[in-house]
């Protein structure tokens, strides 16, 4: 049963101990995150004379550092704003997008990349000599930025499908543009896996302990007035008769004088021990009372 216990005890704090130091890192990583839950990076700023601001394959871009596959299950959010104004937002399809701004000054987007601070952008200049159409006479847009107290944002669910593209331009269909950009990624499973590796590796680990810490002796507890009743049960079963009553006479004795104390807690090894000396002394004070005895009986004759 003690193996048994080791065991098992090992098995749970092996689990629990690296769950319950992956939860502290997830817990860690956790402190990081903005106001609103993200983990957000801002962008050099972007600047351009023509009309837009264009991330032709978004899909490609995440893929490329492996957001996705890290992020899992999450969100990502861009917001952009501008002091020349409101600036309109979209996810299109790239066949789409390319018809729209077909002939129309731009700036393309084509490598974001990581670095502690503001992170760097790869931008590549195309000329154009017409005017986009207006924004609202689209109608393929996947989806559009709102407008809030930080500028104008936009999000969409990881992983984004191959060919879309992103498009930024201002409100009012001018040239011009001077934003301000920024990313933030929400994992939505970090917070439970986090808090689930938490609650999970104490559980186990303190289990685990538990199982391993040494159990505590039994001791072994006799009423007074019943030792007189275990002596004469002891005697009879355990060679199936009382062969030398003297071995347990001390027992009867001890417990006659001893009728008004409540209790006689002793340990198995401690009440064995006493057993063996008791009984020693006893079988010597009956030899010796059996040799006076002999001696009378010859001195008698």
């Amino acid at each position: 049963m003690r193996t048994m216990r080791t065991v098992l005890g090992l098995m749970l704090v092996l689990v629990g101990v690296p769950a319950l130091i992956a939860g502290i890192v997830g817990w860690t990583v956790l402190q990081h995150r903005d106001p609103t839950g993200a983990f957000a990076a801002p962008l050099d700023p972007v600047s351009t004379s023509g009309y837009a601001v264009v991330v032709p394959d978004v899909g490609a871009v995440v893929a490329r550092h492996g957001l996705a596959r890290r992020a899992g299950t999450a969100r990502l959010r861009v917001t952009a704003s501008s002091p020349s104004g409101p600036l309109f937002l979209g996810l299109a399809p790239a066949a789409d997008a390319t018809r729209f701004l077909d002939r129309v000054a731009r700036t393309e987007l084509t490598e974001i990349r990581v670095a502690d601070g503001p992170l760097p952008v790869r931008a590549t200049q195309l000329a154009g000599d017409a005017a986009p159409a207006a924004v609202t006479d689209a109608p393929f847009w996947l989806a559009t930025g709102v407008q809030n107290a930080a500028g104008n944002s936009l999000e969409w669910d990881l992983p984004v499908a191959a060919g879309t593209t992103f498009v930024l331009l201002r409100a009012d269909g001018r040239a011009g543009i001077d934003a301000t950009l920024s990313v933030a990624l929400y994992p939505r499973w970090l917070s439970p896996a986090t808090w689930g590796l938490l609650t999970a590796g104490t559980v186990l680990a303190i289990g685990g302990i538990a199982l391993l810490w040494p159990g505590r002796r039994r001791e072994v507890v006799v009423e007074a007035h019943r030792a007189v009743e275990l002596a004469d049960r002891v005697a009879t079963h355990v060679a199936g008769a009382p062969r030398n009553p003297a071995r347990f006479g001390w027992l009867r004795a001890t417990a006659r004088n001893r009728r008004s104390l409540p209790l006689l807690p002793r340990t198995p090894a401690a009440a064995e021990w006493s057993a063996g000396a008791e009984w020693s002394a006893g079988a010597g004070s009956a030899a010796g009372e059996s040799t006076a005895a002999t001696a009378a009986v010859e001195t008698a004759t």
